[in-house]
């Protein structure tokens, strides 16, 4: 309601918070999912995507992971 279309359609991709970041934030989830012996498959994905990601765009806003999904897809998408 308020990302796509503020940060990601105008292309502007500065809501504050780095790929990076994220990736901090998953692999403390899921270090504590290990803990607990608890399996997190969908996480695990999603970690997969923010790695690749933050190999290329780690300093960049959270909101360039679209760019980042849509640029895997092959997908043209407003705001480049």
């Amino acid at each position: 309601e308020v990302k796509i279309p503020n940060y990601v359609l105008t292309g502007g991709y500065d809501a504050g918070f780095s790929i990076a970041q994220y990736v901090k934030d998953l692999k403390i989830a899921l270090d504590c999912a290990s803990d607990y012996e608890i399996s997190l498959n969908v996480l695990a994905e999603a970690e997969r995507v923010w790695v690749a990601a933050a190999a290329t765009h780690g300093e960049d806003d959270h909101t360039k992971i679209v760019a980042h999904i849509w640029d895997s897809m092959e997908v043209e998408f407003p705001g480049r």
